[in-house]
């Protein structure tokens, strides 16, 4: 399907991470429609797998056919729209969900930006608290509340940080590739 982002389909330009009313066509090829979900929450399995081709790259010439090169030879990084973070955290590190995987595999240096990634520093375990600021029907918040407070509280530690990274998602707002059984759930990954 092909269509423009203008206000009439904003919502679905959104849901896709694509920008409304940008100078410029994106592209997004989509493998499996039916694996999307209607919002960016996708409890229990993966995001459905996307590619995406920004603006200054489809309008460079023989951009759009090199993408589809890349893509029919596999070449392409999986799409995950996100969103900035809200700023709302001060002491743990808020992803995009297009930064997760590179927080899984160790990089990045969560709260404490002093902390180097540099191939000399050893490899810190990290801590993920998967969230939503989208109540769903029903949920109580308390849990989300306390997980919240609890991972600022270790990011105020800088014993914790040295020993760590700590990170959130915001799951409402950012795909990721992983699969999340509930919200809020925290994962670790050594």
């Amino acid at each position: 399907s092909l269509f423009a982002c203008v206000k009439a389909t904003a919502e679905v330009c959104d849901r896709l991470g694509l920008s409304v009313g940008g100078s410029g066509t994106e592209v997004v090829v989509i493998e499996s429609s039916e694996d999307m979900t209607a919002e960016r929450l996708h409890l229990g399995r993966p995001a459905a797998k996307k590619f995406f081709l920004p603006a200054e790259e489809t309008s460079a010439p023989g951009g759009l056919r090199r993408f589809f090169e890349r893509y029919a030879a596999g070449q392409l990084q999986a799409h995950f729209a996100s969103e900035a973070p809200t700023g709302n955290l001060a002491h743990i590190r808020e992803l995009r969900g297009d930064e997760v995987a590179t927080f899984v595999a160790g990089g990045g240096s969560g709260a404490d930006t002093s902390v180097s990634s540099d191939a000399g520093t050893p490899r810190l375990p990290g801590m993920l608290l998967f969230w939503s600021s989208r109540p769903q029907p029903g949920e109580d918040r308390r849990e989300t509340k306390q997980l919240l407070e609890a991972f600022e509280a270790l990011g105020r530690t800088s014993k914790v940080r040295a020993m760590t990274r700590l990170a959130a998602l915001d799951c409402a707002r950012n795909e990721h590739p992983l699969i999340v059984p509930s919200l809020p759930w925290v994962r670790w990954f050594p």
